[in-house]
């Protein structure tokens, strides 16, 4: 089971804040005072570390992007999410307190590094994101995501 959480911004158009398209935790490129995009991760057997999304998007009930987690030694996990069915709050975006939900989202693994490498798999589970403040000033949203994802994922076998 793998589980990540972490804080994400977007700013008064919905747009994500984004940050350093997978490389390492934020500050972001467009707001440097925010830490856009940077959640953390843990899983039994796995270990525990950061993770980023680059490229995301939003399609109508669709949710994509590509992923790295990394752990503190370096070793990386990458891949793509799609969650269906994202499950939007009926109050408006920026209102604290609104939720989205993400059912049944999936990361596929694509590979890894270091450790990691030559790992592929898939985990599905659910997430969510909660509006814990606005700015006033800018209009930029405050996120607090959270998701809970199981299923296999498999090394190559070490000669």
């Amino acid at each position: 089971m793998l589980k990540s959480t972490g804080d994400e911004y977007e700013d008064a158009n919905n747009t994500p804040i984004n940050g350093t398209d997978g490389t390492k935790c934020p500050p972001s490129r467009e707001v440097p005072s925010v830490k856009a995009k940077c959640w953390t991760w843990s899983a039994k057997g796995l270990g525990h570390g950061t993770f980023t999304q680059a490229n995301p998007t939003f399609e109508p009930g669709n949710f994509t992007a590509e992923f790295t987690y990394t752990d503190p030694h370096g070793n990386t996990l990458t891949g793509t999410n799609f969650s269906p069915g994202v499950s939007p709050d009926p109050t408006p975006p920026h209102t604290v307190g609104h939720v989205n939900r993400f059912p049944g989202s999936t990361d596929t693994f694509t590979g890894g590094t270091g450790k990691f490498r030559g790992v592929s798999g898939t985990l599905t589970g659910d997430g969510q994101t909660v509006v814990l403040s606005v700015d006033p000033a800018t209009g930029i949203a405050h996120k607090r995501g959270t998701s809970t994802e199981s299923g296999t994922l498999t090394f190559p076998r070490k000669l």
